[in-house]
């Protein structure tokens, strides 16, 4: 039978459609098997010590978390990631081979300050996982705790004020002292959003009422179920030990704090 010149166009046109609606399927398809969790890209290990000095005690937590493999792999190959701890100095008491260890320093420790390496070495994960990270905690057993001076969780940029201009008083009023800005992201939060909380009210304490940048410590504590920011005083060189209750890998974390917060702390 002869095609038509019409008819050919009508052939070209019904496989040209089929292989739209083709390449839509398998588009659709691969969407369906991405990660639910849009904000890990790859996996990574979330691990890090305090940057300043912190009081010694009979009994030390630190803990790690890998985020991502789960959802990018799948539920089989994270179980498969081993965590093997090392410390230069003390004994580990509980949790080896876990992401969470309990550690006794204090017997080696002397007076000033010490510094103890917490090495972390994965295995089993994926080849681009990083697999091993060393973290140096430096510790006195003679200087004073912080004292816990305020705490307040996701209040407005108004009522945030409020709290640091109570602080703002105290430091006045005692100039030796040290403030510690410790931020913890909730379950629900913005990418980096407790190093974004704490650097905000440094930055309003140091430009905005003018307290020397030496005596504010902004600290990204890890994460919460609920955002939380505790305001620590010092009266020596030690400050505070975060204490986070949520793993990385438990929390939704996306979108920019820029977008999140509209409002800023007023100068």
């Amino acid at each position: 039978m002869k095609l038509t010149h019409r008819r050919i166009l009508n052939v070209i046109s019904h496989v040209g459609l089929v292989a739209i609606i083709g390449v839509f399927s398998i588009l659709i398809a691969q969407t369906r098997s991405l990660p639910q969790r849009p904000d890990v890209l790859m996996p990574f290990l979330e691990f890090r010590c305090p940057t300043y000095v912190v009081p010694s005690s009979r009994s030390m937590s630190l803990e790690a978390d890998v985020v991502g493999v789960k959802e990018i792999y799948g539920e089989g190959k994270a179980r498969r990631v081993a965590y093997s701890w090392e410390v230069s100095r003390g004994k580990i008491m509980a949790g080896q081979g876990t992401p969470k260890i309990t550690f006794d320093p204090s017997e080696l420790l002397t007076s000033g300050v010490n510094s103890i390496d917490v090495r972390l070495r994965l295995v089993g994960g994926p080849p681009e996982l990083e697999n091993e990270r060393t973290c140096t905690l430096k510790m006195s057993p003679t200087c004073t705790p912080p004292h816990l001076f305020d705490q307040y969780g996701g209040v407005s940029a108004t009522d945030e004020q409020m709290h640091l201009d109570r602080l703002v008083e105290y430091l006045n009023e005692t100039p030796g002292s040290i403030a510690y800005v410790v931020a913890y992201a909730g379950r629900r939060s913005c990418v980096r959003e407790a190093e974004w909380r704490a650097n905000r009210a440094q930055k309003y304490l140091v430009e905005g009422k003018k307290i020397k940048a030496d005596r504010i410590v902004a600290v990204d504590g890890g994460y919460r179920d609920e955002l939380t920011i505790d305001l620590f005083i010092a009266s020596d060189c030690c400050g505070p030990l975060p204490t986070p209750s949520l793993a990385r890998s438990s929390a939704q974390v996306k979108g920019f704090c820029e977008n999140k917060y509209k409002e800023t702390v007023s100068q």
